[in-house]
């Protein structure tokens, strides 16, 4: 339960901005088209995801990992989780 909650807390944080900017992407791209591609949102999403992960722990905050280290999770685990949640979360928006 510990790990989860530690993969929640670090998750939360790259969720809000990559889907932000993957609904901006999807807005964008409807006022350059004109159609609505449902596809756009779940792909900007997994492609956003790790890189807000590497802006916001690896490049303006790596002593955040030290928190996470100690609820028991490595840099690996968060990367791998960063990148499993990330590809389920885009397969729900393709499906949407």
């Amino acid at each position: 339960m510990r790990l989860i909650l530690g993969i929640w807390l670090f998750y939360k944080k790259i969720f809000v901005p990559a889907m932000a900017v993957a609904v901006i992407l999807t807005l964008l791209d409807l006022l350059l088209t004109r159609t609505l591609s449902r596809y756009i949102t779940g792909f900007s999403f997994i492609m956003l995801a790790p890189v807000f992960h590497f802006i916001l722990y690896e490049f303006s905050n790596p002593g955040q990992y030290y928190f996470y280290h100690n609820l028991g999770l490595n840099k690996l685990s968060l990367w791998a989780s960063t990148i499993v949640i990330s590809f389920i979360i885009g397969i729900i928006l393709f499906a949407i």
